[in-house]
């Protein structure tokens, strides 16, 4: 099958009766979706079972295939605390063992191993999208992380040069504005003239470094 449909994930608000959740889009075997539980107030993630937590029906076509889809189905129901995340996340292997001078199936040999290929891209790129990504239109490459050993416990920042960088807990705290142009600083205060753009209203947290 042609392969169009670009969308790698669906997301579900529970409702504390609802256990069947859609997942139209193609994948290969039930072991390629992934499914999350997700309490909204945290955002604490809980990777669900399949058997144990859930199971997935649909119709395959002539290679096993779900081509349109399917249903995952959940064995509890969840409360409006939490929400259903399925996505595909097919592994990251090639079945495919052509042997010279025999038949070549279409379906079979060319266009689900092609299919698959794509699955596994999509979910790379859903990845890629999904962090922190330097804009194309930088001039230069950023540099890499400090080592384990200089970030450990410290926060990141970034340098002149916007390469990545570390600070202390110490160099940047967070203080309560007392009033537009200062900070409450232990028992004291600080006042200054804020940059264009910079201002900020009495209450709000700032953070100084």
């Amino acid at each position: 099958m042609a392969l169009s449909d670009t969308t790698n994930r669906q997301g579900y608000t529970c409702n504390g009766v609802t256990t069947a959740f859609a997942f139209s889009h193609p994948f290969h075997a039930q072991a390629d979706l992934v499914v999350l539980k997700v309490l909204i107030s945290t955002g604490a993630e809980t990777t669900l079972v399949i058997t144990t937590d859930y199971t997935i029906s649909g119709t395959t076509d002539a290679e096993g295939h779900y081509a349109g889809g399917g249903t995952v189905t959940t064995v509890a129901t969840f409360s409006s605390l939490s929400r259903l995340v399925i996505y595909r996340a097919p592994t990251l292997t090639q079945g495919v063992d052509l042997v010279e001078n025999d038949p070549l199936p279409v379906n079979s040999g060319v266009e689900s191993p092609m299919d698959r290929l794509t699955m596994i891209a999509l979910r790379s790129q859903e990845i890629a999208s999904r962090t922190l990504r330097q804009p194309d239109g930088d001039s230069a490459a950023i540099a890499t992380l400090p080592a384990t050993v200089e970030r450990a416990g410290m926060y990141l920042a970034f340098d002149a040069n916007g390469d990545p960088d570390t600070a202390s807990a110490v160099a940047v705290m967070t203080y309560n504005g007392t009033s537009t142009t200062s900070l409450a600083i232990g028992t004291g205060s600080k006042s200054f003239t804020t940059q264009t753009g910079l201002s900020f209203a009495a209450g709000q947290f700032v953070s100084a470094a």
